[in-house]
């Protein structure tokens, strides 16, 4: 069986959309600032450049999952220039779980926990891939594949008696 894979896309989340509003209110305030063509100039050009910026992020940000019979790999585009991979050896405990995104990690991205040992990976939605490590961290990896990525943990687990899939 082929490893599973999934690519989250950034800009089919739905919280993009609370963004674009943001660089068009930076934009529109500037035009309604009074003062000479340079004063207004000064004002407008942040308000375009954080709104060109916001749209080229967004576009380019992605979390790509891979599983496999050795481990999970996790990218999350524009924070990782190499996949994090977590080995099944190093892994106690690997379920599919619904979780709170805000209250447990603090909201979507990227989620280092400062002060706890958790880590996220996850674009939106509430469903995510829940890793238990045998040194106590808890990886939560968001997924849209809730299903299919539950399906090929279940393979896994009778094929290659993985123990840490429950």
């Amino acid at each position: 069986m082929e490893p599973f894979n999934e690519k989250q896309e950034a800009r089919n989340s739905n919280w993009i959309w609370i963004l674009i509003p943001i660089g068009a209110a930076l934009l529109f305030a500037s035009y309604l600032t009074e003062g000479d063509a340079i004063d207004q100039l000064l004002l407008w050009l942040p308000g375009l450049i954080v709104s060109i910026t916001l749209v080229v992020c967004i576009r380019l940000l992605n979390l790509q999952t891979e599983i496999n019979n050795r481990g999970i790999s996790v990218k999350f585009s524009l924070f990782m220039s190499k996949p994090d991979l977590y080995l099944w050896e190093d892994i106690s405990r690997a379920h599919i779980n619904k979780y709170r995104p805000i209250a447990e990690y603090g909201g979507w991205g990227y989620r280092l926990g400062l002060f706890t040992k958790k880590r996220a990976y996850s674009i939106s939605g509430n469903m995510g891939l829940e890793l238990t490590l045998k040194n106590g961290q808890t990886v939560m990896i968001g997924t849209k594949k809730a299903e299919e990525m539950q399906a090929y943990l279940q393979y896994l687990k009778s094929a290659h008696q993985i123990a840490a899939i429950k």
